[in-house]
């Protein structure tokens, strides 16, 4: 936590410690005093004075173990130094973590006596009469109005926190605006640089040699499909966050649709040295041809990105409720660690190797789920292949 998110409380509980008159501090989750000691009152000046809470020991030691009680237990703990001085500490949670924890006090809950004073002062090692005069002139803090004061706190740290984290979260979005907008700049400008580069190439070529200009024009088509690739990506991208994105059931055959899909990918599939190979299943659902065919083709894609000269099996299986279709390659796997991520919007495994604006698995994703299906993938760990498998259900008879 940075230390400038801690001055986010510095003025919340100088005004907390000032409006109650007790003693205040911050300690963060390594055991770290951030901010305070706030001492409003006569007996926390004495106690200041006496450099309590410059070093360890003393009234440091007693917040530092109410603090480590706090971070232990998640909740509200009191101590009462020698019987006497109240002392609380509560928790301050961001982003769903205690990060730290309010200790608050150093007041008398009842009228001090001496015997008390004396007590405290042996225990700290302090002047008695300067600690007596300060907590016969210090009116006590009931239990009812500590109790009233750590309710007042409660709030406050809840409306505190709230600020923080929403704070955090449009910081969070600012960085992934500003992510996203380089991403797509870059990717959209790379089809479209190699494009003009060809333009170039045939208006300075001879337009004669025929192999030569329909090497290019193909070449030309393949950029400007996977320009159109990557806006269509994006539309659909747009769609899901305003919840536009739909899709039309009607019956049909999933064999269908799995070689639609590959025959999409045929070509990229050849020029890698990849065999595909599809076992029929003969089963029938409910679903969007387009959009499911768009699904098993971004499957596929992907592996054949990931799994040259290598193999792509593409099967389906049944249980009672679920018709699974399972597409499994023998390319370099996925990092555990990745796994989690991987239907994430713009998550990418590998940021330098990898085309596109890595939106295609989460787009896939969404529409599986408005098929009232789900998608899950699979792998043992890098080198070991990737198996990403699409449930959809059955068709009632």
């Amino acid at each position: 936590m940075s230390q400038e998110t801690w001055s986010d409380w510095e003025d919340p509980l100088e005004r907390f410690s000032a409006a109650t008159q007790m003693v205040v501090s911050l300690i963060d989750d390594d055991g770290v005093r951030r901010l305070g000691p706030y001492v409003p009152n006569r007996i926390g000046r004495v106690l200041d004075g006496e450099a309590q809470w410059e070093a360890p020991g003393g009234c440091a030691a007693v917040d530092d173990a109410l603090a480590r009680r706090c971070f232990e237990t998640g909740e509200i703990q009191v101590d009462h130094f020698c019987a006497a001085l109240r002392v609380q500490a509560a928790p301050i949670v961001l982003g769903g973590r205690q990060r730290a924890c309010v200790v608050y006090g150093w007041v008398f809950d009842r009228f001090a006596s001496s015997m008390s004073a004396r007590s405290i002062a042996a225990r700290l090692g302090i002047v008695e009469g300067q600690l007596w005069s300060a907590a016969r002139r210090e009116s006590p803090i009931s239990a009812a109005r500590f109790e009233t004061f750590t309710a007042l706190l409660e709030t406050l740290i809840s409306s505190t926190s709230q600020q923080l984290d929403a704070k955090a979260g449009l910081e969070e979005l600012a960085r992934v605006r500003a992510q996203f907008l380089a991403r797509v700049a870059h990717d959209l400008r790379t089809p479209l640089q190699a494009l003009g580069l060809r333009i170039d190439v045939l208006q300075t070529s001879d337009l004669s040699d025929v192999e030569r200009t329909r090497e290019a024009l193909e070449k030309m088509t393949l950029n400007v499909r996977q320009q159109a690739s990557l806006v269509e990506d994006l539309l659909d991208a747009a769609r899901t966050l305003t919840g536009k994105l739909t899709v039309r059931r009607v019956p049909i055959a999933l064999d269908e649709v799995l070689r639609e899909a590959i025959v999409v990918i045929q070509p990229q599939a050849e020029e890698a040295g990849i065999r595909v190979t599809m076992a029929p299943s003969n089963e029938t659902v409910d679903g969007d041809r387009g959009r499911l065919r768009q699904v098993f083709a971004n499957l596929l894609q992907n592996a054949v990105k990931f799994a040259p000269g290598g193999r792509i099996d593409v099967s389906a299986t049944v249980d009672e409720q679920h018709v699974m279709v399972a597409i499994h390659d023998t390319g370099r796997g996925i990092d555990p660690s990745f796994v989690p991520k991987i239907f994430e919007a713009f998550a990418k495994q590998e940021e330098e190797n990898e085309q596109g604006l890595g939106l295609g698995l989460a787009i896939a994703k969404e529409i599986v789920a408005l098929h009232d299906g789900d998608i899950r993938v699979s792998s043992p760990g890098l080198g070991s292949g990737t198996t990403f498998t699409v449930a959809l259900p059955r068709r009632s008879s």
